[in-house]
């Protein structure tokens, strides 16, 4: 098991989209840029190096994608059809921190030993409901996740614990709500699952503090990476919804994250020590550098994780992810979204 000693955040900054007559409009209450433009956008050179750790990988497929831009960009990998997420690519357990102020909502469980000849096949999903009158409605869904401290009894409990086989017709563990493509799903009573969600211990209902951390990064087969999927409210009605006349929000729209939004990236140092609640969590470090260092330095790899021992036993993983407390952010606008301006 990787033990990381350093923390990367990506956050997603956002101001209203100025688009023509047939676009779609946002239901977003921000309607100006932020204030402080520094730092905006300025990681992408590094999260689109091919050596980064961690980087920029395949986009949303734009035939899914009903608001916004269309396109990911670069790196320009050819997404499978129907693909409506982004995916980054960083060290295995790479910890995930939440991006807004947000209410986990639901959990899919479907993590397995191995799908053909990928092993491990890291399947857990978790989607959050924004808490912000900014952005009222908004879906943040991550996946292909490791495990979190949000679900006391993933990998724990034998009923929520990997399954011997991958099989995307037969969801192992699934509580609350989650959403696919098309359908939203509320689980035990449009969907159903094949084990007790309850063995899972998930904290549903739970409001997450921007910056609390949510979860750790998994892998498939040797690709070590996670998922991020935001569904964003308009008020014009998503034509996938309608013409599958599928269970959901109408007005809920996938969007491209990569363009859709401005993104800021943090980095271990912006965190207040003096803030945070210490913990056990080995994971955890302080560091000697100023939080305004690494923004502009060409190429700062002090922002990304360190491997420092591959053999971490599960069970002590599993009591540092369990110690793992919220982490403040020094300064504010850590979380704000700003629609981006085209």
């Amino acid at each position: 098991m990787n033990k990381i000693t350093a923390y990367i955040v990506i956050v997603l900054h956002v101001l209203l989209f100025h688009f023509g007559q047939n676009a779609y409009s946002a239901s977003s209450a921000l309607t100006e840029p932020p204030a402080d433009m520094s730092g905006i956008n300025e990681m992408h050179k590094v999260l689109l190096k091919k050596n980064s750790k961690i980087r920029f990988g395949t986009h949303a497929d734009p035939k899914v994608i009903t608001l916004g831009p269309k396109k990911g960009g670069k790196p320009g990998f050819k997404p499978y059809k129907g693909k409506h997420s982004l995916d980054i690519d960083m060290p295995l357990d790479t910890p995930i921190l939440a991006p807004i102020d947000m209410t986990f909502i639901g959990f899919k469980n479907n993590s397995a030993k191995k799908k053909k000849k990928m092993k491990p096949f890291d399947d857990l999903e978790m989607c959050f409901e924004s808490n912000t009158k900014d952005w009222p409605g908004m879906i943040v869904c991550v996946y292909h996740l490791r495990t979190s401290p949000l679900m006391k009894g993933h990998l724990v409990n034998d009923e929520c614990s990997r399954i011997e086989n991958y099989d995307n017709k037969k969801i192992a563990n699934g509580g609350g709500r989650t959403f696919f493509l098309i359908k939203d799903v509320i689980w035990g009573e449009t969907h159903k699952s094949s084990r007790d969600p309850k063995s899972c211990q998930a904290e549903l209902g739970k409001q997450i503090k921007r910056g609390e951390v949510i979860a750790f990064s998994g892998q498939v087969g040797k690709h070590e990476f996670s998922s991020i999927k935001i569904k964003v409210k308009s008020d014009k009605q998503n034509p996938l919804t309608l013409k599958n006349k599928a269970q959901g929000d109408p007005y809920l729209h996938w969007v491209q994250p990569a363009k859709f939004f401005y993104w800021k990236c943090f980095t271990p140092q912006t965190y207040n020590p003096s803030q945070r609640e210490e913990s056990h969590n080995p994971n955890l470090r302080k560091s000697s550098h100023p939080p305004e260092d690494n923004f502009h330095k060409k190429e700062p790899w002090n922002i990304t994780p360190q491997i420092t021992d591959k053999k971490e036993p599960h069970d002590q993983f599993v009591k540092a992810r369990d110690s793992t407390h919220k982490m403040n952010v020094e300064g504010k606008g850590y979380a704000d979204f700003y629609e981006k301006k085209h």
